[in-house]
């Protein structure tokens, strides 16, 4: 799921190629954000270009008097349609729109599912896309403890057809469903559920957690691992695996668990009273496409946090991709990678954000694409703090 963070700021920056003096420029990627810009009654969703910067509004911009929440977009697999929730002071739905703005038709309301879920909700969740661009899969959530307890996991074709529940809340589960993600094939999906054991909704409050999954259309649920803190289960290219991380309230470590039969493990064994801690709880790691690779940033605290390395989930034998370099001394200014975006079809192209700590100035978040097969690095223009989305054409 997409990390919210505070109010949204747009600003292009130049474009900067990392690289020594004397060498060729490397081309940035062919891509799209999309975000949110915020106003006072509400906000918009807008793209930006991933090289130069430019931007123009999606849905349309607020009106003075209008009251509207566009939010939580997402890119279908082709980058051709983009699905969002809107809020306004009477419903709240998601809805679809073509890349260029066109043809926007809202697909499933807040009411029309309040029967199927046969209990009250309140909220919608960010719509993940199905590979194949037919499907979305999104949540709903209860009134109580402040919207935090998912009531049920559905999906809903992009088309309004097929609406249907996959998985409802028991009554004894009283914690969070996150998480979610189609299989390759589009035939299960797999969550999260955390239980918080401080039993408030914070991000920072410990968390035990199941990974499930569910077949569609047939429900069948299947548990394939239980864990503290799972983060960010990803489906392999294949279907066969499933990469996620784990103990993320001291340092975050890679496993793989295995749906279709064979015993989790993890993949690998960083220590917390070496390193302190790692991944986020948005889960800065993906697989790469080519074969077992899963890409991923090495723990905070390690001295390596501008780095990022590529591992293979069968051999747990890694190797280290780019580097981001520091300007000045190397003890000067501290980086974490905080985001990974995206990485293209074939392995080659990966977009992420670090997170760099400056020894006596402010914290800045600097984004890049890093170029893997060429070893090379490409500044891109600085990013909106609320991002939905990355796709590369």
């Amino acid at each position: 799921m997409a990390r919210t963070l505070p109010l949204c700021v747009a600003v292009a920056i130049v474009v900067g190629v990392v690289a020594g003096a004397g060498e060729a420029a490397t081309p940035v990627p062919d891509g799209l954000v999309l975000y949110q810009h915020e106003a006072e009654h509400g906000s918009w969703i807008e793209v930006r270009d991933l090289g130069d910067g430019s931007r123009r509004a999606l849905t349309p911009r607020l009106q003075p008097s209008e009251m509207r929440r566009d939010s939580d977009a997402s890119w279908s697999e082709d980058g051709a349609v983009v699905a969002f929730v809107r809020q306004t002071g009477k419903s709240e739905a998601i809805y679809v729109v073509d890349a260029d703005g066109s043809n926007l038709r809202r697909v499933v309301t807040l009411a029309s599912l309040r029967p199927l879920a046969g209990q009250r909700i309140s909220t919608l969740s960010r719509a993940a896309w199905s590979p194949d661009g037919s499907t979305l899969l999104f949540t709903v959530r209860g009134p109580r403890t402040a919207g935090c307890i998912d009531e049920g996991l559905f999906a809903v074709g992009a088309d309004r057809s097929g609406l249907r529940r996959l998985w409802r809340r028991p009554r004894s589960l009283t914690e969070t469903l996150d998480h979610y993600d189609w299989s390759p094939d589009v035939s299960r999906v797999l969550f999260t559920i955390d239980r918080n054991d401080a039993g408030g909704c914070r991000d920072d409050d410990y968390f035990s957690s199941d990974l499930d999954v569910v077949s569609d259309p047939r429900r069948n649920l299947q548990r394939v691992a239980t864990d503290s803190s799972i983060g960010g289960p990803t489906w392999s290219p294949d279907g066969d695996a499933i990469a996620y991380s784990v103990d993320c309230d001291t340092v975050c470590n890679l496993a793989v668990a295995f749906p279709n039969g064979g015993r989790s493990r993890r993949i690998t064994h960083f220590r917390p009273q070496s390193v302190g801690y790692g991944f986020t709880h948005y889960a800065p790691f993906a697989w790469s496409g080519r074969g077992n690779e899963i890409v991923f940033g090495h723990p905070l605290g390690s001295g390596d946090g501008r780095s990022l390395y590529s591992i293979d989930a069968d051999t747990g034998a890694s190797r280290r991709l780019v580097t981001v370099p520091c300007p000045g001394p190397k003890r000067s200014c501290t980086y974490s990678l905080i985001d990974l975006y995206r990485i293209s079809s074939d392995g080659t192209i990966v977009v992420f954000d670090v997170e760099r700590d400056a020894r006596g100035s402010a914290t800045t978040i600097q984004r890049y694409a890093a170029f893997i097969d060429e070893k090379r690095l490409v500044r891109l223009p600085r990013p909106p703090l609320i991002v939905d989305d990355v796709y590369l054409s």
